[in-house]
Protein backbone atom coordinates (compact mmCIF):
# COMPACT_ATOMS: atom_id res chain seq x y z
CA UNK A 1 0.00 0.00 0.00
CA UNK A 2 1.51 3.32 -0.86
CA UNK A 3 1.90 6.35 1.45
CA UNK A 4 0.93 9.09 0.14
CA UNK A 5 1.91 12.58 0.17
CA UNK A 6 1.57 16.32 -0.74
CA UNK A 7 4.48 18.93 -1.38
CA UNK A 8 4.01 22.46 -1.18
CA UNK A 9 5.75 24.91 -1.81
CA UNK A 10 4.96 28.75 -0.20
CA UNK A 11 5.23 31.72 -1.86
CA UNK A 12 5.60 35.19 -0.27
CA UNK A 13 1.63 35.61 -0.50
CA UNK A 14 0.70 32.54 1.83
CA UNK A 15 -0.38 30.86 -1.57
CA UNK A 16 0.93 27.43 -1.93
CA UNK A 17 1.65 25.60 -5.15
CA UNK A 18 1.36 21.75 -4.30
CA UNK A 19 1.56 18.27 -6.07
CA UNK A 20 0.85 14.82 -4.98
CA UNK A 21 3.31 11.70 -4.26
CA UNK A 22 1.87 8.59 -4.50
CA UNK A 23 4.72 6.30 -2.60
CA UNK A 24 6.76 6.77 0.12
CA UNK A 25 5.80 9.72 1.91
CA UNK A 26 6.93 9.10 5.41
CA UNK A 27 9.99 11.61 6.52
CA UNK A 28 12.56 9.08 7.80
CA UNK A 29 15.05 7.51 5.02
CA UNK A 30 14.13 6.72 1.97
CA UNK A 31 10.97 8.49 2.36
CA UNK A 32 9.88 11.52 1.47
CA UNK A 33 11.25 13.65 3.95
CA UNK A 34 14.59 12.33 3.24
CA UNK A 35 14.98 12.93 0.02
CA UNK A 36 13.32 16.69 0.56
CA UNK A 37 16.06 17.59 2.81
CA UNK A 38 19.20 15.77 0.31
CA UNK A 39 17.77 16.26 -3.12
CA UNK A 40 15.53 19.80 -2.37
CA UNK A 41 16.64 21.90 0.04
CA UNK A 42 17.09 25.12 -1.66
CA UNK A 43 14.27 27.45 -2.84
CA UNK A 44 15.23 27.05 -6.34
CA UNK A 45 15.21 23.32 -6.41
CA UNK A 46 12.53 23.11 -3.95
CA UNK A 47 10.35 25.16 -6.19
CA UNK A 48 11.18 23.31 -9.78
CA UNK A 49 10.40 20.13 -7.80
CA UNK A 50 6.61 21.19 -7.36
CA UNK A 51 6.67 22.90 -10.65
CA UNK A 52 7.26 19.70 -12.75
CA UNK A 53 3.86 18.04 -11.26
CA UNK A 54 2.99 15.20 -9.20
CA UNK A 55 5.75 12.36 -8.44
CA UNK A 56 5.13 8.96 -9.21
CA UNK A 57 8.36 7.75 -8.56
CA UNK A 58 12.14 9.65 -6.30
CA UNK A 59 15.09 7.44 -6.33
CA UNK A 60 16.34 7.72 -2.77
CA UNK A 61 20.49 6.81 -4.60
CA UNK A 62 20.89 9.14 -7.28
CA UNK A 63 17.48 12.00 -6.64
CA UNK A 64 16.28 11.00 -10.09
CA UNK A 65 12.39 11.17 -9.98
CA UNK A 66 9.63 10.33 -12.49
CA UNK A 67 6.94 12.46 -12.97
CA UNK A 68 3.04 11.59 -13.69
CA UNK A 69 2.66 12.87 -17.35
CA UNK A 70 0.36 15.75 -18.05
CA UNK A 71 -0.37 16.51 -14.14
CA UNK A 72 0.05 20.19 -13.45
CA UNK A 73 0.61 21.80 -9.78
CA UNK A 74 -2.14 23.14 -8.41
CA UNK A 75 -1.99 26.61 -6.66
CA UNK A 76 -3.54 27.16 -3.32
CA UNK A 77 -4.70 30.63 -1.81
CA UNK A 78 -4.05 29.13 1.54
CA UNK A 79 -2.67 26.60 4.00
CA UNK A 80 -6.24 25.84 4.94
CA UNK A 81 -6.96 25.03 0.73
CA UNK A 82 -4.07 23.06 0.45
CA UNK A 83 -4.98 21.01 3.82
CA UNK A 84 -8.01 20.22 2.96
CA UNK A 85 -7.14 19.11 -0.84
CA UNK A 86 -4.80 16.71 0.66
CA UNK A 87 -7.03 15.03 3.00
CA UNK A 88 -9.19 14.57 -0.02
CA UNK A 89 -6.51 12.70 -2.01
CA UNK A 90 -6.19 10.60 0.85
CA UNK A 91 -2.55 11.94 1.98
CA UNK A 92 -0.92 10.58 5.48
CA UNK A 93 1.90 13.23 5.21
CA UNK A 94 1.93 16.76 4.30
CA UNK A 95 5.35 18.43 3.21
CA UNK A 96 5.70 22.97 2.51
CA UNK A 97 8.95 24.55 1.47
CA UNK A 98 7.94 27.80 3.86
CA UNK A 99 8.99 31.37 2.09
CA UNK A 100 11.40 31.68 4.77
CA UNK A 101 13.54 28.60 3.37
CA UNK A 102 12.93 25.74 5.24
CA UNK A 103 10.68 22.37 4.70
CA UNK A 104 8.06 22.15 7.63
CA UNK A 105 5.56 18.60 7.64
CA UNK A 106 3.25 17.12 9.63
CA UNK A 107 1.14 14.09 9.67
CA UNK A 108 -2.56 14.70 8.17
CA UNK A 109 -4.19 14.54 11.66
CA UNK A 110 -1.14 16.81 13.78
CA UNK A 111 -2.22 20.12 14.33
CA UNK A 112 0.91 21.77 13.95
CA UNK A 113 4.14 21.35 11.30
CA UNK A 114 7.37 20.75 12.14
CA UNK A 115 10.76 21.63 11.35
CA UNK A 116 11.40 18.63 8.81
CA UNK A 117 15.77 19.01 9.64
CA UNK A 118 15.49 19.54 12.77
CA UNK A 119 12.77 16.39 12.84
CA UNK A 120 15.49 14.31 10.48
CA UNK A 121 18.23 15.09 13.17
CA UNK A 122 16.62 13.49 16.30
Amino acid sequence: MATRGFIGFENKDESIIGIYNHYDSYPQSPGLGDKLIRFANTPEAAFDLVEQGDIRFWDEEDGSVRFDDGSEPLEYESELRFLNAARRAGAEYVYIYRHYNTWEFKHISADHFVDLEKYLAG
